[in-house]
């Protein structure tokens, strides 16, 4: 989204008691042709059923409003549903969106995420997602594979983190640029 400069981005999201949650995430930075803009603000609710024992089930909605700078200007703005199971170190989800990224396409992603202490203040963390259209434009119709794999480090409130990312097929806009098959991803990241 950044054209791989670096990036600012705001996280708030409360969590109720009862299960209810809602959040957004505002991510801006540097464009191509018009300097600092808001590159993408995602909102989220959901509610998660946590019993006292076994995993916890969850069920939301997100939506996703992205400016995309490589070729030229273009907002996209979309909608999906997810439900998933999570426990102490594992995740699976999966959802489904009815026009993802505003092609036409009716996509489900699934994902399945990893995490593990070995430290308390340490964290290592992998992510393994299928991308599937299962409906929409004709031409939509290819599957997108993703991986991620990280360490993090927590220093009070202060968290810092580098992640190896992993997409296929890469991506080629028209104007000719190329997504990163790889890429390392470092963060920085401030609780208050």
């Amino acid at each position: 989204m950044s054209d791989q400069k670096p990036a600012l981005s705001l996280n708030v999201s409360y969590d109720h008691r009862s299960g209810a949650y809602l959040g957004g995430v505002i991510t801006g930075g540097p464009t191509r042709y018009d300097g600092m803009e808001v590159l993408r603000h995602v909102t989220y609710a959901g509610y998660a059923i946590t019993p006292r024992r076994g995993p916890s089930f969850d069920v939301g909605v997100s939506n996703y409003h992205v400016a995309d700078y490589r070729v030229r200007r273009r907002t996209v703005d979309y909608t999906e549903v997810y439900a998933g199971v999570l426990t102490d170190h594992f995740s699976v989800r999966v959802h489904y969106a009815p026009d993802y990224y505003d092609t036409g396409a009716k996509t489900i992603y699934a994902d399945l995420g990893a995490s593990l202490r070995p430290a308390e203040s340490i964290r290592l963390f992998a992510h393994a997602g299928l991308l599937t259209p299962v409906g929409g434009r004709p031409g939509a119709r290819r599957k997108r594979y993703d991986f991620s794999a990280g360490i993090s480090k927590q220093f009070a409130r202060t968290q810092v983190s580098a992640t190896w990312t992993n997409i296929d097929p890469q991506v080629i806009y028209a104007n000719g640029d190329r997504d990163k098959r790889n890429a390392l991803v470092l963060t920085a990241s401030y609780f208050f």
